[in-house]
């Protein structure tokens, strides 16, 4: 039988996988992504952050509409109880003071009621949390429904970044 950390060690790297597929079906269509991306101020948007550094799953560049940038962020919690406020944290202080960019979270592991999903789902504003999945099959057939990017896009995304940072993104 396997322990609580082994099955943690187990549902991270299935996680990894996961966010791996998402990044390139994303890159197969053109979009620049980079995983785990940190965000080296210890302050955000002039926030301040529990600690030196913010790292993010992915964040893609170009998506129509939001071309600076799109985080994806996901959080998996095995257990209830404080799972709660640390969502809640998540999502209002760091998603939507802290991070630069629009976000797309990802949550899973507890088993999460049709209420709890309401809740969580009306905390989307279109702005900074512009939607919430509770799976990652979820976060799969979205990235899959995106169309491939435009060379207006392409044009508009090289644009905007050095060319070294380019170079990072395609990598």
């Amino acid at each position: 039988m396997q322990t609580q950390g082994g099955r943690a060690n187990t549902s991270g790297k299935n996680a990894e996988a996961i966010i791996e597929c998402v990044m390139q079906i994303l890159k197969s269509k053109g979009y620049p992504v980079i995983s785990h991306y940190k965000f080296d101020d210890a302050m955000l948007n002039g926030e301040p952050i529990h600690s030196d550094s913010l790292i993010v799953d992915i964040l893609i560049r170009g998506l129509e509409g939001m071309e600076p940038g799109t985080i994806v962020s996901s959080k998996r919690q095995d257990s209830g109880g404080s799972t709660r406020e640390k969502i809640y944290y998540h999502i209002d202080h760091v998603i939507k003071k802290c991070l630069p960019y629009p976000t797309i979270l990802v949550m899973t592991g507890v088993k999460w009621t049709r209420k709890e999903k309401r809740e969580y789902s009306r905390m989307i504003d279109g702005e900074k949390l512009i939607d919430i999945f509770f799976s990652y099959e979820g976060l799969l057939k979205w990235a899959e429904a995106i169309p491939a990017i435009t060379n207006s896009q392409a044009v508009k995304m090289n644009g905007d970044l050095p060319l070294i940072q380019l170079a990072l993104f395609n990598e």
